[in-house]
């Protein structure tokens, strides 16, 4: 079986690409808490807000920030608004998987929604990782972190138990990474 060698890039190009990075990097976490904001609005917090940048008094400072109020807002739409930011690039993950079958292969448009597309998934698995890090339980309040605070409102609402949501919910994800994984492998759309 005869595979096909991966084209070099010029360095000029590569160079490009990987200035692409962080722009991606940022653009992904600023959308990620935009969309908490955007949820919150929508659901009924109107004093929910979004900052590029934040200096608090105690010297921190965050980038992206979201700040709602999750007692104005009832447990179904505190879901809702926890899983929004993770919603946001997926979605908008999605679309690069789209506009990079579509673009012609080698293009520059190829290289960097494939970048890109890498960036934006790369939110999930981060995601995911953090639902184990945090037991809900022991915390017994909102944490801030999406899918903690996702297993922790479906626990306080229902009952159900923490493992076994937690599972329920990186099941969903692996299955949703892998539908990723096997689009961005199929091959491109010729025009």
């Amino acid at each position: 079986m005869q595979t096909n060698p991966i084209p070099r890039l010029p360095l000029s190009r590569q160079l490009k690409l990987i200035a692409t990075l962080p722009v991606a990097f940022f653009l992904m976490l600023v959308l990620h808490e935009l969309g908490h904001t955007i949820f919150a609005r929508l659901l009924g917090d109107q004093t929910a807000v979004f900052y590029l940048y934040r200096r608090f008094e105690n010297g921190g400072f965050c980038i992206g920030c979201n700040i709602y109020n999750a007692e104005a807002l009832s447990s179904s739409a505190l879901l809702l608004v926890s899983l929004a930011g993770l919603l946001f690039t997926q979605l908008i993950a999605i679309g690069l998987l789209y506009l990079r079958r579509h673009a012609q292969n080698p293009s520059f448009l190829h290289q960097v929604t494939s970048i890109w597309l890498a960036v934006f998934v790369l939110d999930m698995p981060t995601q995911l990782l953090q639902i184990f890090q945090v037991d809900p339980a022991r915390v017994n309040r909102l944490t801030n972190i999406d899918l903690v605070d996702t297993v922790y409102i479906i626990w306080q609402t229902t009952g159900f138990p923490v493992l076994l949501t937690r599972f329920v919910v990186l099941g969903l994800g692996v299955l949703y990474l892998t539908w990723v994984i096997r689009e961005a492998r199929k091959p491109q759309k010729t025009n």
